[in-house]
């Protein structure tokens, strides 16, 4: 009897997670930056699910949706961390000294950095979407080749629905963004990208050099 009823509840369970795994991810991302002056909120839905990120005030809300109404579940007020602080007071030497140590890095991975972008164009269905961007890094080389790399990474996406636009700006330093973003995500590839990233050395490494 006890043996039935832990098959019936794994049955449940198993059924459960595959109808979480089978329905997309609605993500809505809003973002505008100049330079580290900063400004967005991501949000999630999934099933009756609704989660709410604000990049300014550092807050995460969890809403259970009912019949088009919110309800409010929990709020968390995450504190800055010491990497965020060391950000805000990082200068314009220091992110252009952070870039210079990256594009190594960024053209050795560059075939494995496409493979990842070919699984990320199976993972994610645009909607309407859109990226203006301007980068100037006060070493005209550098804005360029950055630039190049960012082309090519997000030419994939234009077919789509994503489109991006990249202004390289000459002799100044400047990174501002302006994003609206809308997409769905198949979770089942979600898996083969979080492997992809651990077992490659070169995304590690990369990975790596942009935490610290």
């Amino acid at each position: 009897m006890i043996l039935e009823i832990l098959m019936v509840i794994l049955f449940i369970l198993i059924v459960l997670l595959f109808m979480i795994i089978i329905k997309p991810l609605n993500i809505h991302v809003l973002f505008n930056n100049n330079n580290l002056d900063y400004n967005g909120e991501i949000t999630i839905n999934h099933y009756l699910i609704n989660v709410e990120y604000n990049f300014k005030n550092k807050t995460i809300i969890i809403n259970l949706i009912y019949k088009s109404h919110k309800i409010k579940i929990k709020t968390f007020n995450l504190e800055k961390s010491d990497e965020e602080t060391s950000l805000e007071n990082t200068s314009k030497e220091d992110i252009t000294n952070k870039l210079k140590e990256l594009y190594p890095l960024l053209k050795k991975a560059f075939p494995d950095i496409m493979e990842l972008i070919k699984l990320l164009t199976k993972t994610c269905k645009f909607n309407t979407s859109k990226i203006n961007a301007n980068l100037g890094l006060n070493n005209n080389n550098l804005t360029i080749k950055t630039c190049n790399i960012i082309w090519a990474i997000s030419a994939p996406f234009y077919p789509l629905g994503l489109q991006v636009l990249l202004t390289p700006e000459i002799n100044k330093f400047l990174i501002k963004t302006d994003i609206d973003i809308s997409l769905r995500i198949i979770l089942t590839n979600v898996i083969r990208i979080l492997i992809k990233i651990f077992t490659n050395k070169n995304l590690r490494n990369i990975i790596k050099i942009l935490r610290n």
